[in-house]
């Protein structure tokens, strides 16, 4: 894990999920589901030579985004990965350094689930334990096929599949506001 990343990715993630709870209602989210779908698309085709390291201060950022999106369209993943992507971590540093920063993410989201809106957690726990288990199991196989390709395969397997989820995102997107 990159700890100076996570460090400078923690500081406003709260402050972030406690104004996406707030603000909720405000947003449309097919609306934000369509702009961080473009966005992540963008990030990808952003030239090698332009992929530097991203600043501290964006990580900042995107602390507060992954908190606030996070409440409102629920999937800041790719969103996370695109810039890991352009920091040109190994494929090991990346995935566990996005995994934590997704963990933080999660946990902010759940404290303002508890603290800010009405949630009932006890109507989906079961749901919630298949969930854990499930991302236990895939945490464990995860692990086994990182190790058996090479970064550079890692690089265009995690691009495509970031491509593929970004396009998926803005056509959910549009199919739903054409209907």
């Amino acid at each position: 894990i990159k700890w100076s990343v996570v460090a400078w990715f923690s500081l406003l993630t709260l402050p972030g999920a406690y104004l996406g709870a707030l603000f909720y209602n405000w947003f449309d989210s097919q609306l934000l589901e369509l702009w961080v779908g473009i966005f992540i698309l963008l990030t990808l085709v952003i030239p090698a030579q332009s992929q530097a390291n991203t600043s501290q201060w964006m990580f900042v950022l995107l602390g507060f985004l992954s908190g606030f999106l996070g409440m409102i369209v629920a999937v800041t993943g790719p969103l996370i990965a695109s810039f890991f992507v352009m920091n040109s971590l190994s494929k090991e540093k990346m995935i566990a350094t996005k995994s934590f920063c997704q963990g933080i993410t999660q946990s902010v989201k759940l404290l303002a689930f508890v603290t800010v809106t009405e949630f009932r957690f006890s109507e989906v726990s079961w749901l919630l334990f298949t969930l854990f288990l499930a991302t236990m199991l895939g945490v464990y196989c995860g692990k086994e096929l990182i190790k058996k390709i090479s970064d550079k395969t890692y690089n265009s397997l995690n691009n495509k599949l970031l491509a593929i989820i970004a396009i998926s995102m803005i056509f959910k997107t549009l199919f739903m506001i054409w209907q």
